[in-house]
């Protein structure tokens, strides 16, 4: 077989696979993609959180506001240690499902309220005089 002929082969077979390898990456590139922006859009659709609200992230229930929510990532202002809302935290949306978030309901006045088997359904305990 002349070299000619080898070569002619060589640049055939790796035009083919170079582009099932760029057909390849760009598949994978739009999943994530969409991926990303049906997670951003799963935000939009629940009343669950909203710009400006104040929550509290993880176990340690640590204060952040809600500043932006976009479709790709949400953008949070956390305390620093003195109080001051001086840290920028973005997070992307399809990470938020895996995040402790919680937030207060104006029913309990702003603060958390866990129901313990001595509670009634009007919030009051059993030996409350109210």
């Amino acid at each position: 077989m002349p070299s000619n002929d080898l070569q002619r082969i060589a640049e055939e077979l790796f035009g083919k696979v170079a582009w099932l390898a760029v057909g390849y990456l760009a598949v994978s590139i739009f999943k994530g993609l969409i991926l990303n922006v049906y997670e951003g859009l799963m935000v939009f659709i629940g009343n669950d959180f909203n710009a400006d609200d104040i929550v509290y992230l993880g176990p340690e229930e640590r204060p952040a506001r809600i500043v932006r929510m976009g479709i790709r990532k949400t953008v949070f202002y956390m305390k620093d240690h003195e109080g001051k809302w001086n840290i920028k935290m973005a997070v992307p949306n399809e990470s938020l499902k895996q995040m402790v978030i919680k937030k207060s309901l104006p029913k309990n006045g702003g603060r958390f309220h866990s129901m313990t088997g001595a509670d009634n359904i009007n919030g009051h305990t059993e030996d409350s005089s109210d």
